[in-house]
């Protein structure tokens, strides 16, 4: 008890010496005005009396005093509490500008270039936002190097909607005309997890087989008459694994958005906003874009190539599940529900 107290106390003394600072501080400013008031009275009445500028320099001095008085009067009127609640103010936001930099700081020191706002951010759209549209088909249109593209259905590509499948069909266009290497990785629509993402987005968004489906449709439509079509099939594979993320990397950046099973905040969100069961669960959470020297690049450019290698270590790849050329005589074979 004696030990809160005396912070307390200390508390008190601090606010207390403050108070009597800035009384301090307005009758010393006061009492400097006003003697310039009567220096400036003085001055017109014995050493320029009886001039124009005697009589504007009285009236001056005489306004400078009156003036002075009645701020002084004003300043008594107003509560202390509110110049120390400025002043407290003040300090609150010099701490923010401080937090603010050691962000900025920090995501310089990580690496991350741009934070992109949720497809449904503020539930006024279903759709990625302007500038993550236009960054991601910019990054499509100049890589010289490599694009690796890794999701679920990837259907703002090759879904036919319009978003990147401009952008990606001229990107294969220069992998024909081996000006740019492209590598694809889709989740198996007979592994587990896509059965697990479609159960968990029943009554939301029922599409997944679906979107998956088409996108193989619209590979094997767009890509067939290529004449580096066996190259490019045997890169686009298909993985049996969680889908962690999506992924989009180039020799520049990675952008990164992280999937996951919310499904419980779909409910919730649902109650408020019925147009969330439009999106499912993608498109909920904020993407990032990562520097090329970043760990972050680094590590997911390696969590792209662990799930694209047919083999590790000279064994087969369990999590690897076929390229696009194998998929489709399955699907011939074993129909997979797109309802």
């Amino acid at each position: 008890m004696m030990k809160g107290d005396n912070k307390e106390d200390k508390g008190k003394d601090k606010k207390g010496e403050e108070k009597d600072a800035i009384k301090v501080l307005e009758i010393v400013v006061s009492c400097l005005v006003v003697i310039v008031g009567f220096v400036l009275i003085i001055v017109s009445i014995v050493f320029i009396k009886d001039t124009e500028l005697s009589y504007i320099l009285s009236g001056l001095g005489i306004s400078v005093i009156a003036g002075t008085f009645i701020a002084w009067v004003i300043s008594q009127l107003l509560a202390k509490r509110s110049f120390l609640k400025i002043f407290e103010d003040v300090d609150a936001i010099n701490k923010n500008i401080k937090k603010s930099f050691k962000l900025i700081k920090e995501s310089e020191d990580i690496g991350l270039l741009k934070i992109y706002e949720p497809f449904d951010m503020k539930y006024k759209k279903r759709d990625p936002s302007e500038e993550f549209k236009e960054d991601i088909n910019e990054l499509l249109l100049k890589e010289k190097k490599e694009i690796k593209i890794y999701g679920i259905s990837l259907r703002l590509f090759f879904n036919n909607l319009g978003d990147f499948e401009q952008g990606i069909s001229d990107a294969f266009e220069r992998m024909n005309e081996n000006k740019v290497n492209i590598k694809v990785l889709l989740i198996s629509p007979y592994s587990t997890w896509a059965r697990q993402r479609r159960e968990a987005e029943k009554g939301f968004c029922d599409k997944i087989m679906q979107d998956i489906g088409t996108s193989i449709d619209w590979l094997e439509t767009r890509l067939g008459n290529y004449d580096k079509r066996d190259e490019i099939y045997d890169n686009i594979r298909f993985y049996d694994a969680a889908p962690d993320f999506f992924l989009f990397i180039t020799s520049e950046c990675v952008i990164v958005e992280i999937y996951h099973m919310g499904i419980f905040q779909l409910e919730r969100d649902r109650k408020t906003h019925r147009r969330v069961q439009d999106l499912g669960l993608g498109g909920h959470v904020p993407a990032f874009q990562f520097d090329s020297n970043s760990p972050m690049y680094k590590y997911l450019d390696a969590h792209f190539d662990y799930f694209f290698e047919k083999k590790i270590d000279g064994e087969r790849n369990k999590y690897h599940d076929g390229i696009l050329s194998e998929m489709q005589e399955r699907l011939k074979k074993e129909p997979i529900t797109k309802k």
